[in-house]
């Protein structure tokens, strides 16, 4: 079969997908362009106090959860390697339990655990001597719980893509090193870290496009409180439209993400070229 002929052939087999893609993304995007292309909505976005407040959230949620979650997912995929010791082979039975938990089951308990009156992290406090805390009552306390959650939830599914990453390096260049008489560190800084440096890049900039538009983590475990000060840009555009009933201005908060997102696409798309050739 020709070059031309499997082109042709993946072409077919494309066009369903590339039908519903256009009818169920392209043209709702297209439609919504035009229904704010004025500016006017967002205008009225930009000048409200809480799209700052909302902005300034997104990025200390998706700057710290995503960097911290990337840097605890490859030391605990290290840490699995060693299936020598009985607390590592343990460890690797639970630690995707995380991940397996439902997302509201997850954060319907542990908004329990941090309740002032009730919750188990203050009745802790209590029994040691402690004074209880209002966690999700303070900004700094639902915005750490929040970027928390979010690194408890997701980490073990990143861990294992390098875990998996971690078994494709040649035995033989830890062999070597061995032989030398290389230390651990020495082994993780000249040898694991180069082998697996595209992939650390690759998953961060994957993360955060997922994360810059997560929606039920936040609204579920804060949906904006204490006093509007934890909104994000997802659940602020999702009050705008559906509270609200201001569906213009968060058709426009929407928009105006997508083009950083497109960054974010692109840079991904780039690396995987280089990868691949």
């Amino acid at each position: 079969m020709s070059y031309r002929q499997t082109n042709f052939l993946g072409l077919i087999f494309s066009t369903p997908f590339l039908i519903v893609f256009c009818i169920f993304v392209v043209y709702p995007l297209l439609y919504s362009a035009i229904t704010v292309s004025s500016g006017e909505y967002l205008r009225r976005v930009m000048t409200d106090p809480l799209f700052l407040r909302s902005l300034i959230n997104t990025i200390i949620y998706v700057g710290i959860g995503v960097n911290v979650k990337m840097m605890l997912a490859l030391l605990l995929s290290g840490l699995l390697t060693f299936t020598q010791y009985k607390i590592t082979r343990i460890i690797s039975y639970v630690y995707l339990l995380p991940w397996a938990v439902p997302i509201i089951a997850g954060v319907i308990s542990f908004r329990w655990m941090l309740q002032r009156e009730w919750g188990i992290v203050n009745k802790f406090l209590i029994d040691v001597g402690l004074q209880p805390i209002n966690w999700l009552g303070s900004y700094e306390g639902a915005m750490s719980a929040l970027i928390f959650f979010h690194i408890w939830k997701w980490t073990p599914l990143w861990a294992l893509i390098f875990y998996a990453a971690r078994q494709g390096i040649d035995p033989t260049l830890y062999e070597a090193a061995k032989i030398d008489g290389a230390s651990r560190v020495y082994e993780f800084i000249h040898i694991t870290l180069p082998q697996l440096k595209y992939l650390y890049i690759f998953n961060t900039l994957l993360s955060t496009i997922w994360v810059s538009g997560e929606f039920d983590i936040p609204y579920l475990l804060t949906r904006g409180d204490p006093g509007e000060l934890t909104h994000m840009l997802s659940i602020l555009g999702f009050r705008y439209a559906f509270v609200l009933l201001r569906l213009r201005e968060g058709l426009s908060l929407y928009l105006m993400v997508i083009p950083v997102l497109l960054i974010f696409i692109v840079l991904l798309l780039k690396m995987f070229g280089v990868r691949r050739s």
